[in-house]
């Protein structure tokens, strides 16, 4: 199993380019959408039609909550004005929306749609989706399996594949209809070059054991490492298999 460590930054942005159980925080607490044509993802709004502890992570502060596999089976989900918490989704979604979120973990199972971020900031997330997309970010680090281009708008990002596995992924990837052989994560396609910057993480994030990361905070990173360690994280690896 792997260790979590924290990465000293060293960014240099390019531009343009284009339930649950176990400790005593743990909580348990369709369609499939396609890139935008007209260069803006502003559009790309919405919520579910009712949001509630099923398809909901809301205003949560330091903890780890999880949904575990059959508990979501392709719901929409939304995650909201969450701050220092590791959230799990080990299961297949339609899609997730994540917003005004600070200091968090994200570890989001098969979407067939896609990942949409907004307002967040200080944020590592791990994700399998059709498509990544994130606007009005700051310090946002993304290991992504995408088929479409990830594409971001007043954002700045450091992306790299995902490594990841999880038990029954590979049929919650089936199910969202996810090809793993197809893996656009580096082709990010960036709307603002002028208020926005990406870059490929600048490092091995596993180089040395451990998984290294520049934009949330060791305490948050223990966290990880502490749920990694129980039956409710279904034996979550990150890292070369």
């Amino acid at each position: 199993m792997f260790t979590f460590t924290h990465k000293p930054s060293k960014k240099g942005s390019s531009k343009g380019g284009g339930g649950s159980s176990s400790s005593e925080d743990l909580a348990a607490s369709g369609g499939r959408s396609s890139p935008s044509e007209s260069g803006s993802m502003s559009s790309a709004q919405g919520y579910p039609p009712l949001m509630n502890a099923d398809n909901a992570f809301i205003d949560l502060n330091e903890q780890t909550c999880v949904k575990e596999s059959g508990q979501l089976n392709g719901l929409q989900f939304t995650i909201r004005g969450c701050t220092s918490s590791v959230l799990a989704l080990l299961d297949y979604v339609s899609s997730v929306i994540i917003e005004d979120c600070n200091n968090c973990i994200f570890i989001c199972g098969p979407s067939r749609g896609s990942v949409f971020m907004r307002n967040c900031t200080n944020c590592l997330l791990l994700a399998a989706c059709y498509q990544f997309r994130a606007t009005n970010c700051n310090e946002i680090e993304a290991h992504l399996h995408t088929t479409t281009q990830p594409t971001i708008e007043d954002t700045d990002l450091i992306v790299a594949p995902l490594l990841m596995s999880y038990q029954e992924m590979d049929a919650h990837m089936a199910a969202a209809g996810l090809d793993r052989t197809k893996n656009l994560w580096k082709e990010v396609r960036n709307f603002t070059p002028d208020t926005g910057s990406f870059q490929t993480m600048p490092f091995d994030p596993f180089g040395n054991g451990a998984i290294a990361c520049e934009v949330v905070t060791d305490e948050l990173l223990e966290r990880l490492s502490t749920f990694m360690e129980q039956e409710c994280s279904h034996e979550l690896l990150l890292g070369p298999s």
